[in-house]
């Protein structure tokens, strides 16, 4: 995908072969302003507390939840709102327990991180064999 009109350019490999059709190249869209969640893992739910790990015995507090804030912007005559994050919550592996705590729910997953925003414009995927190589966000 190209957002100037023009793709990123391609290279003949030391056979003579043009890169692209080999399946080593690189490709680019605009960046959404929210990295992706770390490959294995999702975004979570809004509302809900994600913990790391077995659920402990006794009360349940704190726990990561996804951290938002309402933006209002002009669409001619019309203010519409819409929700940005300041951080979001992204899990994987197994769900290991859920409750629901005075109308907050709470749940447990093998894995639990956090991303923000890095106001990265582009969004760079690299592909070796055809198959996804890495990413890279500026």
């Amino acid at each position: 995908m190209t957002t100037t009109g023009k793709s990123l350019p391609t290279c003949n490999l030391v056979s003579g072969a043009d890169s692209k059709t080999t399946g080593n190249y690189v490709d680019y869209s605009p960046a959404y302003y929210l990295p992706s969640c770390p490959a294995g893992l999702t975004y979570g739910s809004n509302g809900v507390y994600y913990h790391k790990g077995q659920r402990a015995a006794g009360r349940v507090t704190g726990g990561l939840a996804s951290n938002t804030y309402d933006e209002s912007y002009d669409v001619g005559d019309e203010t519409r709102t819409r929700t940005k994050y300041k951080s979001r919550v992204c899990v994987g592996g197994k769900k290991l327990d859920a409750v629901s705590n005075r109308g907050v729910k709470h749940e447990w997953w093998e894995k639990v991180e956090t991303v923000t925003p890095d106001n990265a414009r582009f969004d760079f995927r690299m592909f070796v064999d055809g198959q996804p190589y890495s990413n890279h966000r500026f």
